[in-house]
């Protein structure tokens, strides 16, 4: 599968928006460049992300018909894990639309609030703790 096109797509705690922007490029060349690329749509915290809106993203950004609901699907999913563990950035990049209509994320990076482990029943993640090394509290 080769991907049609690529994207950075991040929510930060500091700001509890969605921003998307092209995945070849830093972001700090693209708001130099091209600030219009950056496209950021703020999110209401208790309402969330509704499919109209992630639809609506997912069409903005140029996603294909047939990938536009897969695509809105997963701006959902990260709102939702973004909100429900207590994360303070989820950045998936490069998210891939490819030839078929699929929709993937290759590449993410995560962080959480560890002051908020007290709210979570369970780890937000069960990862491997790396490197290899002496256990240590957070693992």
């Amino acid at each position: 599968m080769r991907p049609r096109s690529t994207l950075i797509t991040s929510l930060a705690l500091d700001e509890p928006d969605l921003t998307l922007l092209p995945a070849a490029r830093s972001i700090e060349d693209v708001a130099r460049d091209d600030p219009s690329a950056i496209i950021t749509t703020p999110i209401p915290f208790e309402e969330g992300l509704s499919k109209q809106l992630a639809g609506e993203i997912a069409q903005k950004l140029g996603f294909k018909p047939e990938s536009q609901d897969k695509a809105a699907d997963i701006f959902i999913k990260l709102y939702q894990l973004f909100k429900e563990r207590d994360a303070t950035q989820i950045e998936i990049n490069p998210l891939a639309e490819v030839e078929g209509g699929d929709v993937l994320c290759m590449d993410a990076k995560l962080g959480f609030d560890e002051n908020a482990d007290f709210r979570q029943a369970v780890r937000p993640l069960s990862l491997p703790c790396s490197p290899p090394g002496p256990p240590r509290p957070h693992c």
